[in-house]
């Protein structure tokens, strides 16, 4: 349940709350808010590693479009150093159910390519600063964007360790192999979702176009990021298929970010849960994460 200061929060900015509903609980817990100005959405995030205020920041800085839904309040929690997140309520189903269920048209696979295309390229439009993930306050300050890479594999080395004895210095090779080659591709930043999973999409209702409900991980980088992720995410589908006719990267480069990505969530996967990381499977997808891994890995070798 939310905490009396979340609580207090909620009833500022939108009003007295007439019900509160736990619709989704992984690591950060979503309420359906029923309030006296409405419905919200509400976001209690404890991870730390997610910046609800970068991701607000840049939103604001996009004009209002039907791709992104806007943010309309984020709060630190000193209880327990997290934060909470109010956003409008959207009527839809998330990327990732829809995915599962199969029910959908190739026409609709080619329009939600379209849109998660759409969304990549508006936050290009975004100013940016520095390699790396920025703060509120500050841009990133690594000087090329593999220095920046380089320290975020270290990291998901060292916080996740059976899956650095696994694979690791596999995905080590590649990336150093490819290191020039990816700095003379990315001379300067740009801003971009460095997670597109299925789960932070809506499929919206009535109009049945995607929007974007969550980033969490908003980077200064290389613009071919996403498209590598999405090979992932949406690998086996329809919808994967549309937006790689939509990319103009490479296709090694889209490998690379692909293993990058799949070892990434797998470190995530470590950390929290407790199934076999031979089992983890990305959200809507069906294909092992391992699995997915070493075939883009495979496709590098030179």
């Amino acid at each position: 349940m939310l905490s009396s200061e979340a609580l207090t929060i909620i009833q500022q900015i939108a009003g007295s709350i007439e019900a509160l509903e736990l619709i989704s609980q992984t690591h950060r817990r979503v309420y359906l808010a029923e309030t006296a100005s409405g419905r919200h959405v509400v976001k209690e995030i404890l991870d730390p590693t997610m910046r609800p205020f970068i991701e607000k920041a840049v939103i604001d800085k996009l004009a209002p479009n039907d791709l992104f839904c806007p943010i309309s309040h984020v709060q630190r929690l000193k209880e327990s150093e997290g934060s909470l997140v109010i956003r409008p309520y959207i009527d839809g189903s998330s990327l990732d159910s829809v995915i599962r269920k199969g029910a959908f048209s190739q026409e609709q696979a080619k329009m939600w390519a379209s849109d998660l295309h759409r969304t990549f390229q508006y936050l290009l439009t975004v100013p940016a600063e520095g390699f790396g993930r920025p703060t509120l306050t500050r841009s990133p300050e690594f000087a090329s964007w593999t220095d920046y890479l380089d320290q975020y594999l270290n990291r998901q080395r060292d916080k996740a360790l059976r899956m650095a004895a696994m694979r690791f210095e596999q995905l080590r090779e590649r990336f150093e192999s490819l290191r020039n080659k990816l700095d003379e591709e990315t001379p300067v930043p740009h801003v971009i979702n460095a997670d597109p999973n299925a789960r932070n999409y809506l499929v919206v209702s009535p109009s049945n176009r995607l929007r974007q409900i969550h980033m969490p991980n908003i980077q200064h980088g290389d613009p071919a990021v996403p498209y590598g992720d999405a090979m992932i995410h949406y690998h086996g589908t329809p919808i994967l298929d549309e937006l790689l006719k939509l990319s103009e990267f490479p296709s090694w480069r889209l490998h690379f970010y692909a293993a990058f990505a799949a070892y990434a969530i797998l470190a995530f996967c470590e950390q929290y849960s407790s199934s076999p990381l031979e089992e983890a499977v990305p959200w809507g997808g069906d294909r092992p994460l391992l699995e997915l891994l070493d075939e883009n890995l495979k496709a590098l070798q030179f």
